[in-house]
């Protein structure tokens, strides 16, 4: 099943510029993205964003990870229409919906893994099911929002008001944040633990 998206305007993909992090951390740094120079039937989009992945410089990276730390600018800090208002992260890319990003391993075409896609209703509408695709999300958005009245007539409660979930940690701003969302009825992802 192949998607119709017409290829992406940005044939290089860059991070935003790095920050310094706090004494003894590292912030996480995105590598640059290199478009496909033509139509690909091994994605279903037909494009998709490469970078390399040289085996021998990730030797040492369970050292690095160990001291990594979360960049700034990963809270929304506005909601407006819809949407939520995010500033760029420092030293990552913003992902175009839609396009997969794969490593390709030791320079070897053959040899690559896909390690990210970001879709959106949007994108997924350039896929022949998007529209059942649409419907299904919305009938989710429904149910972990609203909740529903079953066929006999008993109400069953929006996900997030089940008892016996309950939400990750998170800072107060976040929490702030997810009720403002809960309150316009916006879908957002949300990590909840049922109890074992």
């Amino acid at each position: 099943m192949m998607s119709n998206n017409l290829q992406p305007p940005e044939t290089v993909i860059y991070p935003h510029p790095s920050v310094f992090p706090p004494a003894g951390y590292s912030y996480p740094k995105s590598s640059i993205y290199k478009l496909n120079e033509t139509w690909d039937c091994h994605y279903t989009s037909g494009w998709f964003y490469t970078t390399q992945h040289k085996s021998m410089e990730h030797l040492n990276e369970r050292d690095h990870l160990l001291c990594i730390t979360t960049p700034p600018n990963t809270q929304p800090y506005d909601f407006q229409s819809g949407h939520c208002c995010v500033n760029p992260i420092p030293g990552m890319i913003q992902m175009t919906p839609g396009i997969p990003y794969a490593h390709c391993l030791d320079g070897d075409k053959t040899q690559m893994i896909t390690v990210a896609c970001l879709h959106t209703l949007a994108s997924l509408s350039h896929y022949p099911d998007g529209q059942e695709i649409h419907d299904l999300a919305t009938e989710l958005l429904q149910l972990s929002w609203e909740g529903q009245v079953s066929q006999d007539g008993t109400e069953l409660p929006s996900v997030y008001k089940i008892e016996s979930l309950k939400q990750c940690s998170m800072n107060f701003h976040a929490k702030q944040f997810l009720n403002e969302l809960w309150q316009s009825n916006m879908p957002m992802g949300v990590t909840l633990h049922g109890d074992v």
